[in-house]
C-alpha cells in the first residue's frame, strides 16, 4: 500500500482499502502523521485533521475509518487532487531537468512546465546511465 492510495480511497473512491487490500501490512503502511499533514492543507479538512491530533492514541485503522467515513468524497466538478508534492512523476522529471540544464529547483520548475513529452522523452534518453532498463 502507498501513501497516495489511502489518500484517494479517503478523498475520492470512498472504497476501504485497508480491508480490501490483499496486502497484510495495509494497517501498519498507514502512517497518520504524513495522511495528517497532507489533510491539513486543505481549509475544509482542517477540522477533522485537528480531531485526529487530539486522540493521536487510537489504531491505525481506526484513524483511517474517521477519515473515510466523515470527510467528503471529491468527484465529477469539484474532484480534489493529491497536493503537488505527492506528484512523484512530477519530482522525477523535476530532477532530471536540474540535472540536463544544470538549474535550480525554481528555474526548473518553470521549464517543466514549458517543455512538451517528446522533449522529457528526449532528455530522460540524454540522461540514461545504463544499466537495465525501467
Amino acid at each position: 500500500m502507498k501513501f497516495l492510495d489511502y489518500w484517494i480511497s479517503m478523498t475520492q473512491t470512498k472504497e476501504d482499502v485497508m480491508i480490501d487490500s490483499p496486502d497484510p501490512g495495509a494497517e501498519k503502511n498507514y502512517v497518520p502523521y504524513n495522511i495528517n499533514k497532507s489533510l491539513s492543507s486543505f481549509w475544509d479538512y482542517i477540522h477533522y485533521v485537528n480531531e485526529m491530533n487530539q486522540l493521536n492514541h487510537l489504531d491505525n485503522k481506526l484513524q483511517y475509518d474517521y477519515f473515510i467515513n466523515t470527510i467528503e468524497a471529491y468527484t465529477g466538478k469539484n474532484k480534489r487532487y493529491a497536493p503537488e508534492w505527492l506528484k512523484v512523476d512530477e519530482i522525477e522529471d523535476l530532477e532530471l531537468i536540474k540535472e540536463y540544464y544544470n538549474y535550480g529547483s525554481v528555474k526548473a520548475k518553470e521549464a517543466l512546465g514549458l517543455l512538451g513529452s517528446e522533449q522529457l522523452l528526449h532528455i530522460k534518453r540524454k540522461l540514461r546511465k545504463g544499466g537495465m532498463n525501467k
